[in-house]
C-alpha cells in the first residue's frame, strides 16, 4: 500500500446528525483500502486529534507517510498533534505521487449517500458490507487470472 492517505468528512443527515471521517489508501494496483472511520459530533481540531491519535495505532509515524485533504485547518492541527513528521500533503487535484488524491476519499463518501439518514451502527454495516464486496469481486478477478 501506498504511504498516501487520503482523509475525509462527511457529513450525517436526518435524525442522527454528525461528521463521519474517513482515511483511505491505494495499492499500486490503484484499487481503494479504506484504513479507520469514526463518527463525531462537529468538525473541529479536538475531533480530528482524537481521530488521528487513534489512527496513529495502525499508521505508524514515519518521514515517508503523507496526508491529503481538503485542507481543512483542523485536519491540519490534527495531524501536527498526532504525528512528529510533517506529513499533510494539502489538497492536490488529479494524481500526486501516482495517487489519485481526494478523489480516492470522495469515492467512499459517494458509496454513502443514501446511508448518511441512518444510524450510526447501518452505517458502519453498510461500510464493512460494501467493501467485504468490493474485496470479493478483487478476489475472484484475480484468481482466474
Amino acid at each position: 500500500m501506498r504511504k498516501v492517505i487520503a482523509v475525509d468528512d462527511t457529513h450525517l443527515y436526518g435524525k442522527y446528525k454528525g461528521v463521519l471521517l474517513s482515511t483511505v489508501a491505494q495499492d499500486t494496483e490503484n484499487h481503494i483500502y479504506p484504513i479507520a472511520f469514526c463518527v463525531i459530533d462537529n468538525e473541529n481540531d479536538a475531533s480530528w486529534t482524537f481521530f488521528f491519535e487513534k489512527l496513529k495505532s495502525i499508521m505508524v509515524d514515519g518521514s515517508n507517510l503523507c496526508f491529503i485533504s481538503d485542507r481543512h485547518k483542523s485536519i491540519t492541527n490534527g495531524i501536527a498533534k498526532a504525528y512528529n513528521h510533517d506529513h499533510h500533503g494539502a489538497y492536490f487535484p488529479g494524481n500526486r505521487f501516482d495517487a489519485m488524491t481526494k478523489s480516492i476519499a470522495e469515492s467512499v463518501n459517494a458509496m454513502l449517500i443514501v446511508e448518511r439518514d441512518y444510524p450510526v451502527v447501518s452505517i458502519f454495516n453498510s461500510i464493512s458490507k460494501r467493501f467485504g464486496e468490493i474485496f470479493r469481486e478483487m478476489r475472484a478477478y484475480i484468481l482466474k487470472i
